[in-house]
């Protein structure tokens, strides 16, 4: 019994030295992979923050253009958006969307057909081929005796 207690040290011993080094290799790398988790969220979060509000920004000014651009005569907008910067501000916005996300698409479709019910509008054609007309200013104050 006296020989055993110095082997069972010895075994208790070399376990120690084989499993402490592989215990602390393996609690170090969690917590290496929880430091880069925590990092990556606090650098991604802002720049996501950032690329929403971007959106939002030119979403409602596409919006405003193709409202100001399809309800009132060219002569009474101040400033008058132009197709160009309609076209413009619709191209960034697809840039800036995912494409492999339904819902973006849903959102570039319906950026599409406003852009659609804008160009396909005699009226508004009129006003991007010849500039104002009487029909033009007739149907934008018929357009906004029905909006009061």
């Amino acid at each position: 019994m006296n020989d055993a207690i110095p082997v069972l040290s010895l075994v208790v011993a070399l376990l120690a030295v084989f499993f402490g080094p592989l215990i602390s290799l393996l609690i170090n790398r969690r917590q290496i992979h929880l430091s880069r988790a925590v990092a990556n969220k606090q650098i991604i979060a802002p720049m996501r923050q950032a690329w929403i509000n971007r959106l939002r920004e030119m979403i409602g000014k596409l919006c405003t253009e193709i409202f100001l651009y399809g309800h009132y005569p060219v002569a009474s907008r101040n400033p008058q958006p132009t197709v160009k910067e309609i076209l413009h501000l619709h191209e960034e916005i697809k840039l800036t969307l995912n494409p492999s996300e339904q819902s973006h698409k849903d959102l570039e479709i319906a950026i599409s057909d406003m852009i659609s019910a804008i160009s396909n509008d005699p009226v508004s054609q009129e006003k991007t081929d010849k500039g104002p007309s009487k029909g033009a200013t007739t149907h934008s104050a018929n357009s906004q005796d029905g909006m009061e």
